[in-house]
This record gives structure tokens, sequence and C-alpha cells, in this order.
């Protein structure tokens, strides 16, 4: 295919029609940030828009950017145009523009200051569930993200959906999954699942020993003798163990930290497929 040079030229941004298929929305937060963004650097990535008779000034790329100029009561804004007759293409072309961005090297960005990062709404997130899932659509790995959305009567609340990470497959449409769901799925599956027992037994050592000092340095309280031993008392049995494995692992998802979840996760040895929403053990 012959290269054709892009030249961008200012539209006036009412002339601009968002396209009513156009999948993607965005919370107050990356709104708030999108427009931080553009006070700062201005309007740096073009609209792309229909030039096609029939389609003329349909947005195909950059309804976010669009919207969020509107609101700066920005006049014109820059546009590269493309020629698709073709309403069917024009729709693929929104769809890949839409999924295509890629994925950070989480190496390289955690050289940045964390507190430049955190003043362009980027941070660390830790997705526990990663390690165990592959996506039944594709085989590839799972990921997922975040996305605020904003109470009636203020303050945000925060949602977590699990994904394929489309890694192998640009293309699969294996649909999202809240983590709750997950969570929920997980825990119906406990008594099927295999653990590293050894590495379950010393992570509550530990937190046991933890308990300890707790009270001894912090709250100036000596070991109790009696009912606290019965909690120091690791079983033995292979059935206890197990036992006391599926209950703390049922303690780690319920109410645990997505560290705690992470490291919980890390003991388990039975892996999942997800497709459509649902979890089973692989084979």
């Amino acid at each position: 295919m012959k290269n054709i040079p892009i030249q961008t030229v200012e539209v006036l941004i009412n002339d601009l029609i968002p396209a009513d298929y156009n999948p993607r929305k965005h919370d107050d937060v990356a709104s708030e940030q999108l427009k931080q963004s553009i006070l700062r650097f201005g309007f740096v990535d073009p609209v792309i828009a229909n030039s096609s008779t029939d389609r003329k000034n349909i947005i195909i790329g950059g309804h976010f950017r669009w919207e969020v100029a509107k609101a700066l009561e920005y006049k014109t804004v820059p546009v590269v145009y493309v020629d698709i007759p073709d309403l069917e293409k024009e729709k693929e072309l929104n769809l890949r523009l839409n999924k295509n961005t890629g994925e950070f090297d989480w190496d390289l960005l955690a050289k940045y200051d964390e507190s430049f990062l955190a003043d362009k709404g980027y941070k660390n997130k830790i997705f526990p569930f990663k390690s165990i899932f592959k996506c039944g659509g594709c085989g590839g790995g799972v990921t997922a993200e975040e996305k605020l959305r904003k109470l009636k009567h203020g303050g945000f609340v925060k949602h977590t959906y699990d994904h394929c990470g489309r890694s192998l497959n640009y293309e699969c449409d294996e649909p999202y999954i809240t983590e709750n769901d997950l969570i929920k799925q997980l825990i119906a599956n406990i008594d099927k699942i295999k653990f590293n027992h050894t590495g379950v037994t010393r992570k509550i050592q530990e937190d046991i020993e933890r308990y300890h000092r707790l009270k001894t340095q912090v709250l100036h309280q000596e070991f109790i003798d009696g009912h606290l031993g019965e909690f120091n008392r690791i079983p033995q049995t292979s059935a206890d163990k197990n036992e006391m494995t599926k209950n703390y692992l049922l303690h780690i998802l319920q109410i645990g930290t997505v560290e705690e979840r992470q490291e919980a996760l890390s003991f388990i040895k039975t892996k999942f497929i997800l497709s459509k929403r649902v979890i089973t053990i692989q084979k």
C-alpha cells in the first residue's frame, strides 16, 4: 500500500460529528486528567475524521479529546482526514484506534519518580489473579484494569475488571469479568484447588510471629499461655493442613489486601481458564 503524506488541518469543532457507534466510555477522573493534559500542552494529538462525501466530518478516532476540547470551549481542533466510504471499514478503524494502544513496559515506567507519575495519573497496580488464569478464547494471559465511577452524592467507587490481555490475539473478544465475580467463583471451587502446603504453613507461622511481636513490642503484653497457644499449633495431618490452607485462602480472598492476595495465590498450583465470564480448571 502506498504511503500517503499526512496533513493536519484546523476544523471548526462544531463541524465535527461524533460516531453514534463509538464504544469507548470515560469516567470523570479520566476526563479531568485529559483536561489537565490539554491545558498544559495543547491539543497535540489530532482527531481522525472521515472525508468521504456521505460520511463527511464523522469522527473515527479522538472522540474523548473532542469532547474535552468542547468543554474547554475550543473553537477549532486539528484533524487528520481519511477517505473511507465503507461504513464497516470506518467502524473497523474506530475499533482498532480504540484497542491498539499497546501496554506499558512497567520496568521502564518504574524508573520514573513516583510523585511525577502520580501527578500524571499513573500508579503501579497489582492485579493478583493474572498468575493463575489464561484466556479461554486465545490462550493468552489475563490482565486487569481499574475503573473509577463517581457516586451520586460525591466521591468515587473503584471497580476492577479482569480480561484477556490480548498479547496473542488483538481481536480476542472474551468479555470482561468483575474481580468480585472472579473471587466468588474461586471460592466456589475451593475444594478442587491444589496448594503448596509448605508455603502456606510458612506464611501462617510468619503471621503468628508477627502477631506476637505486636503484642510484646507495641502493646507491651507478654505471650498468653493457654488460649493463645491453641492458635500456635500448626496441623500435622494432610487433611488438617488442607483444611487450614483452604480457610487461609478464603480469609485472604474475602478481606485481604491486593498484596496479600498476590502472595496467597502464589501458593496455588491449580491453573484456571477464563471463558465467557466462567472459570474452569485447566486440564
